[in-house]
Formats: C-alpha cells, structure tokens, sequence
C-alpha cells in the first residue's frame, strides 16, 4: 500500500507543482539563515573575508526576492 502511495504522488501533478514551489521558498530561507551567521560572525571578529561573505549572502537574498531588503532592514536594525 506504501508502495503504492508513493508511485501515485510521484506522477501527480499537484504534487509535482507544490514541490517546484517548495524549492524556492527554501533556497530564500537557506539564504536568510546563511546571511544571518555570516552577520553575526562579521560582528564577532570583523575581518574583511566576514564581511564579504554577509555581503555575498545577503547580494544572493537581492538576487532571489525583493522581501530579501526586509530582512536587510531587520539586521540593519
């Protein structure tokens, strides 16, 4: 029976769909959460290396979604 819901969601387009979707909200989240320790580590011991990984991190959130200046705005503050 598992076998069989799995045969049915795997060809489902619904299914199919939704994971698509799925994909580009977690790129987006992997990109707050990579930007926010990068941050905090470029706070902890500020080096030139630190700073420019947050700033490519942080350039890849621009890159994926306008929301991206939200979380700037957050870490800003």
């Amino acid at each position: 029976m598992g076998w069989i819901a799995i045969a049915l969601l795997a060809v489902s387009p619904f299914q199919v769909l939704y994971a698509q979707e799925a994909r580009e909200y977690s790129l987006w989240t992997v990109t707050i959460l990579l930007s926010t320790a990068a941050l905090l580590k470029a706070m902890r011991s500020p080096s030139h290396n630190s700073w420019g990984i947050y700033t490519v991190s942080l350039t890849l959130g621009f890159y994926k979604t306008i929301l991206s200046t939200l979380v700037a705005m957050g870490q800003g503050i």
